[in-house]
């Protein structure tokens, strides 16, 4: 996880040529075809949302499971 991270924290526009990228993406831009049954403002703000909030579901989830590891990731 340093392999992948140290690029991303020392060079500008590192992210958007990252695997985790794409992998991003499909969450954010999930979250906006998701919401917009709950208004226009939650459907703008549904990409952020869920960026964050998959990642926390996965987290808990695992730490639930004790997968020490895979929270760990999930958290990174």
């Amino acid at each position: 996880m340093l392999i992948w991270s140290w690029p991303l924290s020392i060079e500008f526009g590192a992210a958007l040529t990252s695997f985790l990228h794409g992998v991003n993406l499909v969450f954010h831009e999930a979250g906006h075809i998701l919401l917009p049954p709950f208004g226009p403002l939650l459907t703008a703000l549904g990409g952020s949302l869920t960026q964050i909030a998959v990642p926390l579901l996965c987290l808990v989830a695992l730490a639930r499971h004790g997968d020490r590891f895979g929270a760990s990731v999930a958290l990174w």
